[in-house]
C-alpha cells in the first residue's frame, strides 16, 4: 500500500509541476497529503451521507468493487417526470441523461463516469452530472 501511495503522490506532484511550474519535489508535501486522503477512501459516515442524498451503493460479492452511483431520480429532484431541475426537456435530452453513469469509488474516493453516446445531448449533460457528484463529495469531506 505504501508503494501505491508514494507513486500516486509523485504522479500528483509531477502534474502540479507541469501545470504551475517548478520541480515536482516542491509539491511533494501537498501531494502526499492528497495521496493519503485518496488511499483512505470514504468512511461509513460519508457513505451513509451520500446514500441519504440519493446515491445507490453497489458492491461486488468478492468486495473488489464498492461504488456509489448517482441516482438522478432521487438526487434533489434533479430529474423528475421529464423535467431537469424543474425545466421541461425534450425526450432526446432525457435519453442522453439516462445514458450517463457517474459513480464514486468508496475505497479511493475517486469519481468515474461512463457515457453511452446516444445523441448530441450527452456531451451537454455529462459535465453537469459530474459536477453535481464533485459538489456532493466536497460537501461531505
Amino acid at each position: 500500500m505504501m508503494k501505491e501511495v508514494m507513486c500516486k503522490a509523485w504522479e500528483i506532484a509531477k502534474k502540479a509541476a507541469k501545470k504551475f511550474g517548478g520541480k515536482a519535489i516542491e509539491y511533494i508535501g501537498g501531494a502526499l497529503k492528497m495521496a493519503w486522503e485518496a488511499a483512505k477512501g470514504l468512511t461509513e459516515k460519508q457513505i451513509n451521507s451520500l446514500v441519504s442524498k440519493g446515491y445507490n451503493r453497489w458492491t461486488t460479492d468478492d468486495g473488489e468493487r464498492d461504488r456509489l452511483y448517482l441516482n438522478i431520480y432521487k438526487h434533489a429532484n434533479m430529474f423528475h417526470y421529464g423535467k431537469w431541475n424543474g425545466e421541461e426537456i425534450f425526450p432526446a435530452e432525457q435519453r442522453a441523461i439516462k445514458a450517463v453513469k457517474v459513480w464514486i469509488d468508496a475505497k479511493t474516493g475517486e469519481i468515474s463516469h461512463q457515457a453511452t453516446y446516444v445523441n448530441r445531448y450527452v456531451d451537454q449533460y455529462k459535465p453537469l452530472l459530474i459536477d453535481a457528484v464533485k459538489a456532493d463529495l466536497a460537501s461531505i469531506k
